[in-house]
């Protein structure tokens, strides 16, 4: 564990998610009293991580061949279907987290965490942080007008107004396009309600994690919400001018 020079205070954070990490390092390695710690997945018949000099590393097994991703997400996706895409990634979700909450040796050590910081394609975060009872992080990879995050983040943008991603509307809309961005994030938001919610409330009860809050209330309550996005301006300018 490092320590800063100028206090006594220790802090260990701990990274749930591989796409965050990079985002992590960058803005927390900076302060010098954290340690870090990363959980990586694997799958048996996976060879183990090398360590990393700066970051350490935590292992756990999934149960899964070598090569699953490929045949569960990558082929969906060049097959450009959304639909099996969606619902593979809801499915390995729920196995790897569900792995990991089984890990006693895992969760045990986590115990001594401090912070716990994950990605919002890892929302197993949300419930190892209430396990646990550890504050958390969650880093968004996209832009806040994802109606993801529109509707689980709490981000102030009203529908009437701003345009969610997902319909690629302009930001001035008409009076049609306001009905159905309106429209696009209702259906949008019962689907992850009937599916991603419901089937993580469902992990939430099989373990019996925090009883009184919700999934849908977890990833309410972490502590910041950090959005990884590069907004670009587009400018027209005539290269005759005016006439």
């Amino acid at each position: 564990m490092r320590s800063c020079p100028d206090t006594d205070i220790d802090q260990k954070c701990l990274v749930l998610d591989k796409h965050a990490s990079h985002v992590c390092f960058t803005i927390l390695n900076r302060i010098r009293f954290l340690f870090l710690l990363q959980v990586v997945m694997v799958v048996s018949s996976d060879r183990q991580p090398k360590p990393n000099e700066k970051i350490p590393h935590k292992t756990f097994e999934i149960p899964y061949k070598a090569g699953f991703n490929e045949d569960l997400m990558i082929r969906p996706a060049l097959e450009e279907n959304k639909y099996k895409l969606g619902w593979n990634l809801l499915q390995i979700q729920l196995v790897m987290c569900e792995s990991l909450l089984n890990s006693n040796d895992t969760l045990w050590e986590l115990k001594s965490f401090d912070l716990i910081v994950f990605g919002s394609t890892g929302p197993c975060g949300v419930l190892v942080s209430q396990l646990l009872g550890i504050p958390s992080v969650t880093i968004v990879i996209g832009p806040p007008n994802h109606a993801v995050s529109t509707t689980y983040h709490m981000v102030p943008l009203p529908l009437s107004y701003v345009p969610i991603r997902e319909t690629g509307f302009p930001s001035k809309m008409t009076f049609v396009q306001r009905i159905v961005n309106s429209g696009i994030y209702s259906v949008t938001r019962i689907i992850l309600d009937l599916f991603f919610v419901r089937s993580f409330d469902a992990l939430k009860a099989k373990f019996n994690i925090n009883p009184e809050r919700s999934f849908e209330e977890g990833l309410g309550d972490t502590e910041l919400v950090i959005f990884e996005h590069v907004l670009i301006i587009w400018v027209t300018v005539s290269c005759f001018g005016e006439h």
